[in-house]
């Protein structure tokens, strides 16, 4: 099975999310990149257009580039191990101290203090039954619910918030249909914002971390049955496709 990550950059004037490239990891433990051309909405041609510029460990749009290990420019992005917080590190985000490179980009992200990217992992769906799923680290838990606790008896229910500024996608969460806890991630809510949208049954469960750091506070899994044109537009890549 072919492993998948997207390379999101952040616009940092507007903050809107492009997906600019793609990381893969095959069965035999090579990995690739190439950047993402096809997209109709908010992919490289459009990041070109908003002031990005390629990497320059891939300066050719259209080469497909290969390694027998992470690309250094990726690995430099993954939590030290000579860290002495390291296995509590590995704690947070639920994982041990087996778990390969690929896994630890996967679950941080690679998020660095010093640029605008980030990998994430791409929305599963099964075509035969249009059944998707997708989880997520909650956005925004220190502005909006660091005063929270979550228990498994609550409920986080997630809604389109009309006229945000910065996301004209916009969702958030709340507990209870009460408190706003924080946001889905902006490059999940365009998706997101049409299962809601559209009406469309959906199952949302959660993981309360509550001695690790705000970022890996709270993890959503969600999974339901999107419709026929939520899969058009997923598929051909109106919506932000990872």
């Amino acid at each position: 099975m072919l492993n998948k990550l997207c390379l999101l950059w952040q616009d940092v004037n507007t903050r809107s999310w492009f997906h600019i490239g793609n990381l893969t990891l095959d069965p035999d433990g090579v990995y690739s990149f190439f950047y993402e051309t096809d997209s109709i909405n908010k992919g490289l041609e459009e990041a070109l257009e908003n002031g990005y510029r390629l990497h320059p460990t891939f300066p050719d749009v259209d080469k497909t580039y290969l390694s027998e290990s992470l690309f250094s420019a990726f690995s430099r992005r993954l939590p030290d191990r000579k860290r002495k917080d390291y296995v509590s590190v590995l704690s947070d985000l639920g994982i041990n101290g087996t778990s390969t490179d690929f896994d630890l980009l996967s679950l941080t992200g690679g998020a660095v203090n010093s640029d605008l990217y980030e990998f994430v992992q791409p929305i599963q769906f099964d075509d035969t039954n249009h059944q998707f799923k997708l989880d997520f680290f909650v956005r925004g838990w220190r502005y909006h619910g660091e005063k929270e606790k979550l228990s498994q008896s609550d409920q986080l229910v997630l809604e389109v918030e009309e006229n945000n500024e910065f996301d004209q996608d916009a969702v958030y969460i709340l507990k209870n249909n009460k408190n706003k806890i924080g946001y889905v991630p902006a490059f999940y809510s365009s998706f997101i914002k049409s299962i809601l949208m559209e009406k469309l049954n959906y199952d949302l469960t959660f993981q309360f971390n509550e001695d690790s750091p705000s970022h890996y506070k709270v993890k959503v899994f969600i999974k339901g049955l999107a419709n026929e044109k939520i899969l058009s537009d997923y598929h051909e890549k109106v919506l932000l496709n990872c």
